[in-house]
């Protein structure tokens, strides 16, 4: 798994980004934080510098992946904010791993597809396998 740690040596920040994003697109965000907190932000499974594995993605994958990330880095209990996707990985960090989140910001995150509209669900669902289609496997 790929991350960045920018140690400052000031209470720890996890940022968990959305889906189809990488560390490399949070830069701005890192700038803000980092003058005041330890900033850790990683690629996801599939995401960015992090390749794909045979296992599938879920949010509580994920969420078991950050609190690996965080135990890795010796980090006991950090912040947490999400975006997105992220904010659901946030989420099941929360609920599957609480000793490890200090404080948690979820944003623009859905828990649960059963409040959301099926055209809405059917158009994500195009957009994602379209965009898919059009990668080229990269060279690990």
């Amino acid at each position: 798994m790929y991350g960045e740690l920018d140690a400052s040596g000031a209470p720890p920040l996890l940022l968990i980004l959305g889906a189809f994003m990488a560390a490399g697109s949070m830069t701005s965000w890192v700038s803000a934080f980092a003058a005041r907190r330890t900033v850790i932000i990683y690629d996801q499974q599939g995401h960015g510098r992090t390749p794909d594995t045979s296992r599938a993605m879920s949010y509580e994958q994920f969420g078991d992946d950050a609190a690996a990330l965080l135990q890795a880095l010796r980090v006991e209990r950090a912040d947490v904010m999400g975006y997105s996707q992220g904010g659901g990985v946030a989420l099941q960090l929360a609920l599957r791993h609480p000793s490890r989140v200090a404080k948690l910001v979820s944003m623009s995150a859905t828990y649960d597809r059963d409040g959301g509209y099926p055209s809405v669900l059917e158009g994500l669902a195009a957009a994602a396998a379209g965009l898919l289609s059009r990668l080229r496997p990269r060279a690990w």
